[in-house]
């Protein structure tokens, strides 16, 4: 909103009470130069308020713009959850940190930010959470036994963190958090990899059915 704007929404609704003002000369103009000076200090603390907030920004820009390499730019994308183990259920909920943390807890979350030109030794961390004993429909019915199912339950579950080296992509439609037994994690970015790379790790994910696997750390 401008501030020619501004001024005219102002004089429309003081019109009544400057035609009662005008037979006290004095204070009408004491009141009109208050709405004056109002109208002024409200503008330009908009104005500066706007300065500031680009100042706060830029340094973080410019870190991020830094982080993103000489391809120049980030862009954000979906983050998509694939859960290989054999019990349905096991992964409970994900984090993938590169600039930002994107959560994921099933399905597709937005948004995880990438550089928009891949780079060599880019690296993230990816964070997950699995129930050791996933069961569907297994809890009590009652409100408050589920409740307190579900307490003990999550003090149960079991906490892991992975760090990922960011594979080469050029077109994506977004990250791709692939979740094997063992508490493995594997990533595909590249679109044209995401389908191939999936059913591989489908086939990998059966192979591994039944070994023992390391305790969480």
């Amino acid at each position: 909103m401008s501030e020619s704007t501004i001024n005219q929404e102002h004089a429309q609704l003081a019109a009544p009470w400057d035609e009662q003002l005008d037979a006290f000369p004095g204070a009408a103009q004491q009141l009109r130069d208050m709405r004056h000076w109002r109208r002024q200090l409200w503008w330009h603390g908009i104005r500066w308020l706007k300065r500031a907030l680009l100042c706060l920004l830029l340094p973080w820009l410019a870190a991020c713009a830094s982080l993103a390499g000489p391809g120049g730019g980030l862009i954000g994308v979906p983050t998509h959850l694939y859960d290989f183990n054999p019990h349905i259920y096991t992964v409970k909920s994900v984090t993938f940190e590169f600039l930002g943390v994107a959560g994921v807890s099933g399905g597709e979350e937005c948004c995880a930010t990438l550089p928009r030109t891949w780079r060599p030794g880019l690296m993230a961390t990816v964070r997950w959470v699995e129930d050791p004993n996933p069961c569907l429909g297994c809890g009590p019915k009652n409100e408050n036994a589920f409740r307190e199912y579900m307490k003990k339950k999550e003090a149960t579950y079991q906490h892991y963190s992975a760090q990922v080296e960011i594979p080469p992509y050029q077109d994506t439609y977004g990250i791709n958090l692939a979740f094997l037994p063992c508490h493995q994690v594997r990533l595909v970015i590249d679109s044209k990899q995401v389908f191939p790379m999936l059913a591989k790790w489908e086939a990998e994910a059966k192979q591994m059915e039944g070994q023992s696997c390391p305790k969480a750390q």
